[in-house]
């Protein structure tokens, strides 16, 4: 997947990869701005749709964590019977929403970024596209994708200004509406798109996700700390442990096997009973350990173990209602992609994501359960 280091490279960035983390920060984002400033070649091209739609969703983040944040302390000055904790420090949306607006779009300066704005996007474009159904349009009416629709339409606006012979990456983890069934090449309306201008289809690569621009494009110009990575494998890393991590990501890991969980396929008529996580991983892997000036970008793969019960329902004619029945009980393992940047001088731990969480999960026998 990599390119010829001397042909010009623009990156551009879907907003699946700000959803974890919308301030532009971590290890991959280090490992990004790293690349978008040593290698002269390349830039980055983003839609005034992928900053509008980062910004709005950490304003639905902020309002959701807000109200999470008066609840709780409302319950624990109800509960102590004196105020233990001012809401004043908390600061009102609109500031909230309007700081990180400010550093948002300071990081994006920083590195330089293209914002391809909407009036540079035909709207007639946009039309012809929805009511034929084309990708990334999502259904025959066109009804649905108006936002990749845009993104997209401001891929086409960059590569038809491209002056240099640019290879062009589009950093997205959609892989439905970007990519053909096998979920590696540019779908077929969108590899049109570009014949239709005259362009190479292979002009646009689908990166799915900064994961994989990190592994193809970052990685093998980066020497890795191999003795560091072995050092943090056996444990033996006096300045970082996997249990200090997991105090940072603890809450941010449990909701994401919760959504997870909810996502996967039950038993008809049954719900979550209980979710039971080891505290400690079954296994501990690091998949990269990259110096980056004075600090060092780190994935891991943590494996757990754990139980989901789930308690079944069933229409009762008798009383005409939906009774409880028994519980049904699944041992799982979850796997968990986290991203961590140590910083110098002593390379301790700073800044720390979940980037992912896939669980698989089967059910115990009668004998076991």
């Amino acid at each position: 997947m990599s390119t010829d280091d001397s042909q010009p490279i623009v990156v551009i960035l879907d907003t699946t990869e700000t959803a974890k983390s919308f301030h532009l920060k971590g290890a991959r984002f280090l490992l990004l701005g790293w690349y978008l400033v040593h290698m002269p070649n390349s830039k980055l091209i983003v839609s005034r749709m992928f900053v509008d739609e980062t910004k709005n969703h950490f304003k639905k983040s902020y309002i959701k964590a807000s109200d999470e944040f008066k609840k709780s302390v409302s319950n624990l000055n109800r509960a102590s019977g004196y105020q233990m904790v001012n809401l004043d420090d908390l600061l009102p949306v609109a500031t909230a929403c309007s700081t990180f607006g400010m550093a948002f779009d300071e990081r994006l300066a920083d590195w330089k970024a293209i914002i391809v704005e909407y009036d540079q996007i035909p709207t007639e474009n946009l039309a012809a596209r929805g009511l034929k159904g084309n990708k990334p349009f999502n259904g025959a009416e066109g009804k649905k994708g108006l936002r990749d629709a845009i993104i997209w339409e401001s891929v086409l606006h960059a590569v038809k200004n491209d002056e240099a012979n640019a290879k062009f990456l589009l950093v997205s983890q959609n892989k439905h509406d970007f990519c053909d069934p096998d979920g590696h090449d540019l779908q077929a309306d969108l590899r049109q798109d570009l014949v239709d201008l005259g362009m190479p289809p292979e002009k646009v690569e689908v990166v799915q996700g900064l994961d994989k621009f990190r592994e193809s494009f970052v990685a093998p110009i980066i020497s890795e700390e191999s003795d560091l990575k072995i050092s943090l494998q056996s444990g033996e890393y006096e300045h970082f442990s996997v249990s200090k991590l997991l105090t940072e990501v603890g809450t941010e890991l449990y909701i994401q096997v919760c959504d997870a969980v909810d996502k996967l396929n039950w038993p008809p008529n049954t719900r979550v009973h209980n979710l039971d996580i080891d505290q400690s991983p079954k296994t501990v892997d690091y998949k990269s350990v990259l110096k980056v000036d004075d600090s060092i970008a780190v994935s891991l793969e943590l494996k757990f173990s754990g139980e989901i019960s789930f308690e079944e329902t069933f229409f009762d004619e008798k009383s005409e209602d939906w009774v409880e029945g028994g519980l049904l009980i699944q041992d799982g393992i979850w796997t968990a992609i986290v991203e961590c940047v140590l910083k110098a001088p002593y390379f301790t731990l700073e800044e720390a994501s979940v980037f992912g969480v896939a669980i698989e999960a089967s059910v115990k026998d009668d004998d076991d359960s």
